[in-house]
């Protein structure tokens, strides 16, 4: 089902967007495992696009509140996406992280690749927002269990939101290593 629709959706994208300008895609490891910590400014289309961009498949971290029926957590999950929780969505659902950390990190264990919005919601502007803290805790969880994990700083920049039509700049930044850290005490 991923392939199929990763095809289909790559064909459609073409037809609404005029141009995707890519810089830094040579900072992407062709193999190991990747977090993808990218600026989120235009809600589920930035996750089709990187996905669409990066050969290997990409597991999306989502809101949590789509996840609720377990229909739609099963469709959600062959499509390689896994609910990531926030405040917002209920402090008593925050304790479900663990779990998809733990997936993340066999993920990553597997050198697969994951995509995490870091500042934890969407907003149609091109200003970075303050950031939460799950990357960072992902990162340190895994790198603390000698997982060796590559994070790529992502950017999406768009001409506009709303009409067909939109360039985007898409920037992967210089990677950021545990060996980046040496010198840090890391605690998951």
């Amino acid at each position: 089902l991923y392939a199929i629709l990763k095809f289909y959706v790559g064909l459609i994208l073409k037809l609404f967007i005029k141009d995707i300008k890519i810089n830094g895609k040579e900072n992407i490891p062709e193999n190991g495992a990747v977090l993808f910590a990218s600026f989120h400014p235009n809600s589920f289309l930035d996750a089709i696009i990187l996905d669409c961009l990066v050969g290997r498949p990409i597991w999306s971290l989502a809101r949590g509140d789509a996840f609720k029926r377990e229909w739609v957590k099963k469709i959600l999950h062959k499509l390689c996406m896994m609910p990531i929780y926030r405040i917002s969505e209920g402090k008593e659902n925050l304790s479900k992280n663990d779990e998809t950390f733990e997936k993340c990190s066999q993920v990553f264990r597997d050198k697969g690749q994951v995509l995490i919005f870091s500042e934890g919601l969407c907003k149609n502007q091109t200003q970075l927002l303050p950031l939460k803290k799950g990357t960072a805790r992902l990162v340190v969880q895994t790198w603390s269990s000698n997982i060796d994990l590559t994070v790529i700083p992502t950017a999406l920049n768009y001409s506009q939101f709303t009409s067909i039509g939109k360039e985007i700049v898409l920037n992967f930044e210089k990677p950021i290593l545990k060996t980046d850290f040496e010198d840090l005490q890391l605690t998951g």
